[in-house]
């Protein structure tokens, strides 16, 4: 039986004690999956798991300078990291208040697949400029405050279905230019993605950016018609659907339910365009694209 809240917290106040007797520094939580995993974590190519990251904060974060990220790396080995799933914490770092949110390991069918194997995945916190705090995990330490905490498994066989097919309005892949992005795709004006071979039911997942015109050094051009920017997401695979509105990145995920033997086309219908001083435009840019079987109810 997993113990609960206060005796976690117990068990975080001794180990620090014992750090400090020791000359360590000082954990400042816990960080646990929700379930512990006992087996690798299966992650075929282009799929998504959703994992559940489970935060107990006991001390303050002396030295924070600006934001909180957590790091998630994959690695091929200590210190040579293949992916990352970095984000910002959710919320303000408050000891004694306790937080759990849902992140998400992916091979996005826009990169190259990971080669097969076991994978060891280790995160940690830190403020984007070096600064790491240590926590107490089940896992152990593999670099500075860096813990593995669960195996990454990459089968050996790579998933065929779904199949991707983009219409002409997607311009050709551009290099991600780091270990989260690996490669995106830019959109100018309405554009579909087609499914096909898709099982009886799938949750497709999109990561979707929203160009500001400011940060590409570019103009906002409204569709006639249209009074904001935003894009609408539908599919020919049930209600599924979406509307975006706000410069910046957005996280999409449909349940599609396609008939027996049909596939899918995902419509994306942008208001805007961001027109480059050289002309070239973009509507929105697709930077994760993957799937899973739909969650047990």
């Amino acid at each position: 039986m997993r113990p609960g809240r206060g005796a976690a917290a117990v068990f975080v106040a001794a180990v620090a004690a014992l750090a400090l007797a020791c000359g360590a520094p000082e954990p400042v939580g816990e960080l646990r999956l929700e379930p512990a995993p006992t087996q690798p974590i299966e992650l075929p190519y282009p799929r998504f798991v959703p994992l559940r990251l489970a935060w107990t904060p006991s001390a303050e974060l002396a030295g924070l300078d600006g934001t909180l990220y957590v790091f998630v790396h994959l690695l091929d080995e200590p210190g040579n990291v293949l992916r990352t799933f970095d984000h910002p914490f959710p919320q303000p770092w408050r000891p004694g208040e306790p937080v759990t949110y849902e992140l998400r390991l992916y091979q996005s069918a826009l990169g190259a697949a990971l080669p097969a194997g076991d994978y060891p995945l280790s995160l940690g916190l830190y403020d984007g400029k070096g600064h790491r705090w240590p926590l107490v995990t089940a896992g152990k330490e593999v670099d500075r405050a860096e813990y593995a905490v669960a195996t990454v498994r990459v089968p050996t066989e790579i998933d065929t279905t779904p199949r991707f097919r983009f219409s002409s309005n997607w311009q050709q892949p551009e290099t991600g230019g780091d270990r989260q992005i690996l490669s995106r795709r830019s959109l100018a004006g309405e554009g579909t993605i087609r499914l096909d071979d898709l099982p009886a039911a799938a949750e497709l997942w999109l990561g979707l950016r929203l160009p500001d015109p400011r940060e590409v050094g570019g103009t906002l051009v409204l569709e006639p018609g249209a009074s904001s920017p935003n894009v609408q997401v539908t599919t020919s695979c049930g209600p599924a659907a979406a509307s975006l509105s706000g410069m910046g990145r957005h996280d999409v995920r449909l349940t599609l339910t396609p008939a027996p033997g049909e596939g899918c086309d995902l419509q994306l219908a942008p208001s805007f365009r961001v027109r480059a001083g050289d002309g070239y435009e973009r509507s929105v840019v697709l930077e994760i694209l993957a799937w899973a079987p739909p969650a047990p109810r």
